[in-house]
């Protein structure tokens, strides 16, 4: 290694571990020759190390992705603007050199840099070659850089075409687009070897511009044909953004895409004349920028993995606020609260001081904790509790829940219009309705007709849940032959293996255990659809809406439910599906012998995938993160 790359290495290793603010304003020094007004950025390169502390960059992980946002680019302006992909790969052992093509291009679908061009594939030397993409995969391109778009970005390998024009060139066509309009175009000459920029304006107008210490490119370039073409797209492809750089490439003819540039040479090289770098910083408006920053304190248990209702209900939650571009999410998981209250509460308070407001999703004792500590510490912000479950009211009113906690919480969104009605008549005036949800994916229904009348539990597998009344009238149902169809029963869900093997003894030919499924939208619901009937015979009177039932509706499937406190709010009785007596198991075995009609299941099952749409999270919560994005943090 030679001196330069040696000391460069050194530095590199320093950035990674230097703090974000004292890194900046080391790269401002490099090419501003002046520190950073974070307060007031003027420049455009001060501007965008701005952006990097304070622009919510994190929402641009997925098109910062080389690999991921060719997913955006397709549905935009269609996969023939991508270079064709031979290959993806999570290490350099997967490759598979002997069926790579003699030419093509190997790079990392993260950070600038990581580009490797195979021009002769018998002439390279592949130990040499996975040595060097070995090293890329084990740098930090965020640390080393402190663009926060490529944080979270899991590394992959991948193989390209090797695309150049007829005079074996590739030119590379930077567009610079605000509020999705062009301003002007970059146009870079022999990157590899004597590296020229010039720039252009849409009516192909060399600029006297020039960034840094390139040269402009000596020749006469001409415009491509198909210039206005390239326009289009680049246009199209930053429409979503207030600022970006669209990169693309035009071999004779044929434009490719490049990339999406958040962040253009890391905000380092000024452009000049110096007027021209403000006359651009003025086009980017970083109030624009900045995001909702929220924290969700909520029960994702991802250390015990716990797959009950509440937990699925803050994952939901987690994962449709972190889609959200212009919020920036920081998640904080309460999930075991009262043994892990020192730590958590740190972690709480620390995290405070960087957001707007604080969500709390958690089980009511949990969060009657965490919200006492809130009201101790006077914390001014909003707060919005999303409740899960059905006992608050009656905690309340019982005297458990001190109602100090929660007269001052910025909105209390319960599931039910009976708890709604309970909480404001206790005085509470901060009280919504709102359903609970489900992020919906596309999924592949999977249900084929028989002569069976195939049941299905899906809830935590313990007694409370109701699995040992669901076993007992399946075969019953069957013993009896009441009904022409058999009755099958499937389980799946958590269960103690104690416990299973309990019931295991209460099993015949026609009931199975199918195991635990963690939930990601779309693997419960192509398993879920391959049933008739739902069976949720639960003895919890103080369910609030259950998960299960959701699931249910989503992948369309009828219901037998016990009539729990809430279960008229969300169950249709005769329409989607049955309400037996609670606690009556004569009753439940009534109705589930009535719904053994195909016809009747058909129409029922029709109903509940209508009904299913009353759950979709980006319709649920529309309204609240909406009025969160536009007021920074308050919901009015």
């Amino acid at each position: 290694m030679g001196l330069k790359k040696f000391l460069k290495q050194i530095y590199r290793n320093i950035l990674k571990i230097m703090p974000t603010k004292i890194a900046l304003n080391i790269d401002s020094l490099r090419g501003y020759h002046k520190l950073i007004n974070f307060k007031n950025p003027k420049y455009f390169g001060e501007k965008i190390q701005w952006l990097k502390l304070n622009g919510n960059l994190e929402r641009y992980t997925n098109y910062a992705d080389k690999y991921k946002v060719r997913e955006f680019v397709t549905k935009k302006i269609g996969e023939e603007y991508l270079i064709p992909l031979i290959g993806v790969y999570g290490s350099t052992d997967k490759i598979g050199y002997e069926k790579l093509p003699k030419k093509c291009v190997l790079k990392l679908n993260t950070g600038s840099g990581y580009n490797m061009i195979i021009t002769d594939k018998e002439s390279t030397n592949i130990k040499r070659t996975n040595k060097i993409i070995n090293k890329w995969l084990k740098e930090d391109y965020y640390k080393i850089k402190k663009e926060p778009q490529y944080k979270n970005i899991e590394k992959k390998i991948l193989c390209e075409k090797y695309i150049a024009d007829k005079e074996g060139k590739l030119q590379d066509y930077k567009f610079y687009c605000f509020e999705g309009k062009i301003e002007f175009v970059e146009v870079d000459f022999d990157r590899f070897e004597d590296h020229r920029m010039n720039f252009y304006d849409l009516n192909w107008n060399l600029l006297n511009i020039r960034k840094g210490n390139y040269k402009n490119y000596p020749k006469e370039f001409s415009k491509p044909k198909n210039f206005n073409k390239m326009i289009e797209i680049a246009e199209k492809l930053s429409e979503d953004f207030q600022f970006v750089r669209v990169d693309l490439y035009n071999v004779d003819g044929t434009i490719y895409f490049g990339e999406l540039t958040f962040t253009p040479a890391g905000g380092l090289t000024p452009f000049t004349p110096i007027e021209k770098d403000l006359e651009y910083a003025k086009k980017l408006d970083i109030k624009k920028s900045k995001g909702v920053k929220v924290l969700l304190a909520s029960s994702t248990s991802k250390i015990k993995n716990r797959l009950d209702g509440v937990t699925i209900k803050c994952r939901m939650l987690e994962e449709y606020l972190t889609s959200l571009e212009d919020i920036v999410l920081i998640s904080i998981d309460t999930d075991n609260y009262s043994k892990n209250i020192i730590k958590i509460s740190y972690n709480i308070l620390k995290s405070l001081r960087k957001t707007d407001c604080i969500i709390v999703c958690s089980s009511s004792p949990g969060a009657a904790k965490l919200l006492k500590f809130l009201r101790i510490i006077h914390y001014k912000k909003d707060i919005y509790y999303f409740v899960a479950g059905g006992v608050l009211g009656d905690k309340i009113k019982q005297g458990i829940y001190d109602i100090k906690n929660y007269i001052n919480i910025k909105k209390i969104f319960v599931e039910s219009f009976e708890m709604y009605h309970q909480l404001v008549d206790m005085g509470l005036k901060n009280v919504e309705k709102m359903n609970n949800f489900r992020v919906l994916k596309p999924f592949k229904n999977n249900y084929n007709d028989s002569l069976e009348i195939k049941f299905v539990f899906w809830a935590r597998v313990i007694q409370k849940k109701g699995i040992e009344e669901a076993i007992r009238v399946v075969n019953e149902i069957n013993k009896r032959r009441e009904s022409k169809y058999i009755a099958t029963l499937d389980i799946i869900g958590q269960c103690d293996s104690n416990y299973l093997q309990q019931i295991q003894k209460m099993f015949t030919n026609n009931i199975n255990y199918k195991g635990e499924i963690t939930p990601n939208g779309i693997i419960e619901y192509e398993e879920l659809s391959k049933y008739d009937v739902l069976l949720f015979p639960t003895h919890f009177f103080n369910e609030g809406l259950p998960g299960t039932i959701i699931d249910a509706y989503v992948s369309s499937l009828a219901i037998v439910a016990a009539n729990w406190k809430y279960a008229s709010e969300y169950i249709l009785d005769g329409e989607n599906g049955y309400i037996f007596k609670f606690d009556n198991y004569d009753d439940f075995y009534n109705k589930v012998l009535k719904i053994m009609d195909k016809t009747k299941i058909k129409e029922f099952k029709k109903k509940s995938k209508v009904l299913s749409d009353n759950y979709d999270c980006s319709k649920v919560l529309e309204k609240f993160t909406n009025n969160l994005i536009k007021n920074g943090g308050s919901v009015r």
